[in-house]
C-alpha cells in the first residue's frame, strides 16, 4: 500500500523544506506562503527593537533575501528552521539599516547648493533651475539628476535608467506603460523608482522644507 502523506498544513517547516528539496513544487509553495504569512512574527522575534525602522517595501525585500539564504543554507538536524531563519533575518535587518544610514550620509553630500564640475563649468541645482521653482515643476529636479547621471555622480543605489521612467511618469504615464515603452521589467523598475522617489524627496525636503509642494 502507498503511504498517504500528511496534508500540507500539518507538516512542520522542516518537513515542507525536505519535500521541497525533493522537487515537490506544491510543498515549496506552501513553505514560502507559510513563512510570508508569519513574516511579522519572524521580524518581531528576530529584531523587535528595530525592524519597524524599515518601511514595508524594505522589509519585504529583506524578508525574501533572508528566506532564500535560510532555505538554501539550512541543515537538517541542526535546530529548527525558524530559529536559523530568524538569525539570518536579524543580520540582514541590521545590514539594511546600516545601508540606510550610509545612504543618508551620502545624500547629505548631494546638497542642492553643492557645486559640481561639468566640463569647463561649475554647476549646482540652483544654476540649473535658473529662477524656476521645483515646487511648480518636478521636471526641474530631473534636470539636476540627469546632470549627475552624465557626470557619473548619481548615488550608486540609483539606477540611471530610472530617470527615464521618472520623466515619463511626470508626463502622465503610468509606470506600467513607461516600462512597456522602454521594454523594461516592471517589477524591478518599481523597486528602483521607489528608491529614486525617496532620494529625490529627501533632498528636496532639505532644500525647501515642508513648503515644497512638489513630490515624486
Amino acid at each position: 500500500m502507498t503511504r498517504k502523506k500528511k496534508s500540507d498544513s500539518t507538516l512542520s517547516d522542516e518537513q515542507l523544506l525536505l519535500f521541497s528539496r525533493m522537487g515537490e513544487i506544491r510543498y515549496r509553495d506552501e513553505f514560502v506562503t507559510r513563512q510570508f504569512r508569519y513574516r511579522h512574527v519572524h521580524f518581531s522575534k528576530a529584531c523587535p527593537d528595530c525592524f519597524f525602522l524599515l518601511d514595508e517595501w524594505e522589509r519585504n525585500e529583506v524578508f525574501f533575501r533572508s528566506f532564500l539564504l535560510a532555505e538554501g543554507g539550512y541543515r537538517f538536524g541542526k535546530g529548527k528552521f525558524s530559529s536559523f531563519f530568524r538569525t539570518i533575518l536579524r543580520n540582514e535587518v541590521f545590514k539594511e539599516l546600516r545601508k540606510k544610514q550610509e545612504e543618508r550620509e551620502r545624500f547629505q553630500l548631494l546638497s542642492l547648493d553643492q557645486e559640481r564640475e561639468f566640463g569647463s563649468e561649475t554647476v549646482c541645482l540652483h544654476d540649473i533651475i535658473s529662477g524656476r521653482d521645483y515646487r511648480d515643476d518636478p521636471a526641474i529636479f530631473l534636470e539636476y539628476a540627469d546632470t549627475l547621471r552624465r557626470l557619473g555622480d548619481l548615488p550608486k543605489e540609483i539606477e540611471p535608467r530610472v530617470l527615464d521612467i521618472a520623466s515619463l511618469v511626470i508626463q502622465g504615464h503610468s509606470i506600467s506603460s513607461a516600462c512597456r515603452s522602454l521594454g523594461l521589467n516592471e517589477k524591478k523598475v518599481r523597486f528602483q523608482y521607489e528608491k529614486f522617489r525617496k532620494w529625490a524627496n529627501e533632498i528636496l525636503l532639505k532644500a525647501f522644507g515642508d513648503s515644497g509642494g512638489g513630490k515624486f
